[in-house]
């Protein structure tokens, strides 16, 4: 949880922590790990913060089974403070790569909804250049109602909003 890793960043033993987690030597237990603290965005969010995304996307990387890797990287970088993180760092374009990729249709729908519905990754994403990417990204949907729902919430939420009337784009609503 992110108060488990608080407290090895407090007593200085993160790294090394993070460090036998992902290279654990049996693979069944490391992949166990690894998908475990992926479901788990608190501390996610929490290794993040302490420096360590760089370290869970060379693990997420260097899953040998695709679906997998997918699967991984998609958890990883829609989570919200990664995708805070990346947007700081002007690599939000890597996310909709990501998402983009992902060939599990509904895997793709769940991080849309990951996306569209949590203020900060929206904000991110703004602000990062990718309108029109993540326009392109809904409009492919293939299910009707879910991209007319994931659409709504992207162009009428609160941060859409003031981000199109910022950039005086609010016509852009009509997309």
């Amino acid at each position: 949880s992110g108060k488990v890793v608080e407290q090895l960043a407090k007593t200085g033993t993160l790294d090394e922590t993070v460090q036998d987690v992902l290279q654990e030597a049996d693979e069944n237990t490391r992949k166990q790990y690894y998908q475990r603290l992926l479901s788990r965005s608190d501390a996610v969010d929490a290794l993040v913060e302490h420096g360590q995304f760089d370290e869970l996307y060379k693990a997420a990387e260097a899953e040998p089974n695709e679906t997998l890797r997918k699967q991984h990287l998609g958890q990883l970088v829609t989570a919200p403070n990664v995708m805070k993180y990346l947007g700081a760092k002007g690599k939000m374009e890597l996310v909709l790569k990501i998402v983009s990729e992902q060939t599990d249709r509904s895997r793709q729908t769940q991080y849309l909804t990951n996306i569209v519905y949590k203020p900060e990754a929206m904000k991110a994403l703004l602000d990062g250049g990718c309108f029109d990417q993540m326009i392109e990204l809904i409009s492919g949907q293939q299910d009707d109602s879910q991209r007319r729902s994931l659409m709504a919430t992207l162009l009428f939420n609160t941060v859409t909003l003031e981000y199109l009337a910022e950039k005086g784009q609010v016509d852009r609503l009509r997309t």
